[in-house]
């Protein structure tokens, strides 16, 4: 990869040994391949196989997979096979993962590993044979018997593996054997130990035209009341070459159903709608198609409030024109058999790239005026609201470098594609607009002569691309080499004005701090930074001179341990003012967790512990089994005087109490959830009645109120905020009071695109907590926004207008 992290695939050679009764390697594949006059199986490599991940510090990652085999009479011959034939030979049918193993540096042999994701099956699945074939046939047929059942994240305490998270997915069958198909019903998550369940997340399908391969899903619930539902349009009948007869005719993809409809609740009644509309068709040549299909050329996208596709409801409307075609102009709208192959044998290499978005918008919804106010308009009388070109670049490398001829292998493996250039018109009319132009260059002069892709230069221009306002220059200076691969990194950084003067410049070290910004990197760590304080610099070496680099510049330098981690950063303040030094020291099992951290000048330690990583202060810590501890979670913080702040938290490692302001000798027995000062609890949709979901902070003393419930709906906006009147009581943690129910609410509304729409008022109540509808009768401030997100119009709660 560009920062040199490197991907290992593939294993064992290719082998002419094999034992038939040996379970098959987790590297290697089995085929049965006819050599000479008889099948003999060989160990192939697994190309695609990822089977390492190493950092340029040497943490690793391992991926571990369980192969599965099949088999073939050993005497079959193409073209005449021998039935009967008990000489069998095995093959190599699936693969399967079975563990992710992550471990900080370990050397090259098999890792430590300390978490891991692990993958769990059943050896049930009734769809593996959705064709007629026989091992005999000697078909090498690939499928899997297994269904995936369980998937569980976990981390190792050094005597035993502790799950953390647990995924358990839900199938049923659509069809019938061997026609069926399995679907994904849904998500069970569970949380510490993999005992309580927390969430479960939901899908529906449907099948078209009664098609076993035409299952689409229909709707995606995720549990805490939110619910997308998709609706599909039937793809259209359009000249294509039958498989059958090899000719030209009229035909039907019933493969391809493209989303027409996407409905978002949000578990509170309010729903928003969005349609896709796909004016110029796709390329394809056959009623099955293969790689012909280059997807949809326009795509119309409109917005809507409620369940509506009524043009009254609409609040925006953008068109999208992607690169499909060579010399595509958008006019073409059926092509001749002749282009059409041509088409699909050279597609534009810029294929599935956005080249024009128009963002349109009624005039009652985008201005105040509730006219378009001189833009220009659609055939619907929808005002343009702005309008994005973007260009796209495609080159291939040659015996003289990157070249922009194109012929047939270019346009179909292209090599790179780049964006040039990208320019938005916002509110044009026929004598103003607010253009911005961003125009990008990929020079090899700021790659230290070569071409590795990185983006070296950014304008930004205004006034129709006539005045630039900024460039932003970027430097690298990769190393690469058989061994090492950093390519990536950013050297020096500086910002140019309008009149093309340098207003600032940062230039970052990496590896050694003695280097300059163009030393070629060995690994990818900043060690040191450099700021101009007055003025860009030509000299590459800044340091030469003491006293203007002293006066001039900013350095803040950082040093790491073996494992990536920044260990010190010292900051010099300039003009010979002292400097700061912050260090940082980890957990000496995983090389995670900052454990502590010391300032100076002075010596000002902070010291932070984590559940399950190392051991706090005062007495009987928690250890990992107790029900307050989750692992990674922060248990303690200890500021610089000594005085700390400790936390609990559930099995969804979600934070529950919070003790503040404590002695750091304090006994861990002595900690209550009666004396903690945070008590956060929890409320979800569909539990125990709730319609919403709801989280409840409530700081001692509690019995007077000092709460906040904020109430969410089931997209995770914010609805409704609850806290108490002055008077509120409540008998709570040992005081007796006389219940007083007296809460202020303050409710929010949303938009199709998010934005806040309206605010309410804070409301008196005694209404029951649970369920609170907004009152909006008592007065909100209401903001209209435009396509763009900007508002327009804000009516406060007296009717005032804005």
């Amino acid at each position: 990869m560009p920062d040199g992290t490197k991907y290992t695939f593939g294993a064992a050679p290719r082998q002419q040994v094999w034992n038939w009764n040996e379970d098959l390697p987790l590297e290697t594949m089995l085929s049965a391949d006819y050599i000479g006059s008889q099948w003999v199986t060989h160990r192939k490599v697994v190309k695609w196989l990822l089977r390492e991940v190493v950092d340029p510090q040497g943490n690793r990652m391992e991926y571990k997979y369980k192969g599965e085999r099949g088999w073939v009479a050993g005497s079959c011959v193409t073209g005449d096979p021998q039935w009967g034939d008990p000489n069998t030979r095995w093959y190599h049918s699936a693969t399967r993962p079975q563990e992710i193993l992550w471990s900080q540096k370990t050397g090259t042999g098999a890792i430590s590993a300390k978490m891991r994701i692990a993958f769990d099956y059943a050896n049930n699945r009734a769809d593996y044979q959705v064709d007629s074939w026989e091992n005999l046939e000697c078909t090498q047929a690939k499928y899997t018997q297994y269904r995936l059942t369980t998937i569980r994240v976990e981390v190792w305490d050094g005597a035993d593996w502790h799950i953390l998270r647990k995924y358990i997915l839900n199938n049923s069958y659509y069809g019938t054997a061997p026609d069926q198909h399995m679907k994904l019903d849904s998500i069970n998550q569970y949380g510490k130990g993999g005992a309580t369940l927390l969430n479960t997340h939901s899908f529906t399908y449907s099948a078209f035209n009664g098609e076993f391969n035409s299952l689409r899903l229909t709707q995606a619930n995720n549990g805490w009341g939110g619910v997308v539902t998709y609706g599909y349009r039937n793809q259209e009948t359009r000249t294509c070459k039958e498989q059958s007869n090899g000719s030209w005719s009229n035909c039907e993809n019933k493969m391809r159903y493209p989303v027409e409809t996407l409905i978002v609740n949000d578990g509170q009644s309010d729903q928003h709608t969005i349609k896709y509309t796909y004016d110029l068709r796709s390329l394809e040549r056959q009623a099955r198609d293969g790689m012909e299909y280059l997807g949809f050329r326009i795509v119309t996208v409109q917005r809507f409030t409620g369940n509506s596709w009524l043009f009254a409801d609409e609040v925006s409307s953008e068109r999208h024109w992607f690169y499909q075609i060579p010399n595509d102009d958008q006019t073409i709208v059926n092509h001749t058999l002749n282009t059409l192959s041509a088409a699909i044998a050279t597609p534009d290499p810029k294929l599935g790239k956005t080249r024009q978005v128009w963002l349109y918008q009624k005039p009652e919804v985008a201005t105040a005026s509730g006219t378009c106010d001189g833009r220009s308009t659609d055939t619907s009388g929808r005002c343009l609201m702005s309008e994005t070109t973007n260009t796209w670049v495609a080159k291939t490398p040659g015996s003289s470098g990157w070249s922009n001829a194109v012929d047939a292998t270019y346009a179909s493996y292209p090599r790179w594609v780049y964006q040039e250039k990208s320019v938005t018109t916002q509110d044009k009319t026929s004598t103003t607009a607010i253009s911005r132009e961003l125009r990008y260059y990929y020079e090899m002069s700021r790659q230290n002569g070569g071409q590795f892709g990185n983006l070296t230069k950014v304008e930004e221009y205004a006034d129709g691309g006539t005045t630039r306002l900024r460039a932003t220059t970027t430097e690298y200076f990769p190393q690469n080499t058989t061994s090492l691969y950093i390519v990536n990194l950013p050297a020096r950084v500086q910002v140019y004005g309008t009149g093309g003067d340098c207003h600032s410049e940062t230039r970052t070290v990496y590896s050694t701090v003695g280097n300059q910004y163009n030393t070629q990197p060995t690994n990818r760590l900043a060690v040191k930074v450099q700021t101009a304080l007055a003025a860009c610099s030509s000299v590459a070496d800044i340091e030469s001179n003491a006293t203007t680099y002293a006066t001039e510049w900013r350095e803040t330098r950082f040093t790491y341990d073996s494992y990536g981690n920044r260990t010190s950063e010292v900051m010099s303040a300039g003009g010979g003012s002292a400097a700061r030094t912050i260090n940082t020291t980890y957990d000496s099992t995983y090389k995670l967790f900052p454990i502590q951290i010391s300032h100076s000048p002075g010596s000002m330690v902070e010291t932070m512990a984590y559940y399950g990583v190392n051991n706090p202060t005062g007495a009987h810590p928690k250890p990992l089994s107790d029900a307050w501890a989750y692992w990674g979670a922060a248990s303690e913080f200890c500021a610089v005087n000594g005085i700390c702040s400790r936390a609990a938290y559930n099995g969804f490692g979600q934070l529950i109490y919070r003790w503040d302001a404590i002695e750091s000798a304090t006994d861990w027995n002595n900690l209550t959830a009666t004396n903690a000062t945070l008590l956060r609890g929890y409320q979800y949709y569909g539990v125990s009645g709730y319609t919403t979901n709801v989280i409840t902070d409530w700081v001692a003393p509690r019995c007077y109120g000092n709460f906040t419930r904020k109430v969410y709906n089931g997209m995770g906006q914010l609805i409704q905020v609850q806290s108490p009147q002055q008077d509120w009581a409540y008998t709570y943690d040992g005081c007796t009071v006389t219940t007083v129910n007296k809460e202020v609410d303050v409710s929010y509304q949303y938009d199709a695109f998010g934005n806040q729409k309206r605010a309410g008022v804070p409301v008196a109540t005694t209404a029951t907590a649970k369920n609170r509808a907004a009152n909006w009768t008592a007065g909100y401030s209401a903001t209209t926004y435009d396509a763009l997100g900007r508002p327009f119009r804000v009516v406060s709660p007296n009717g005032g207008e804005t």
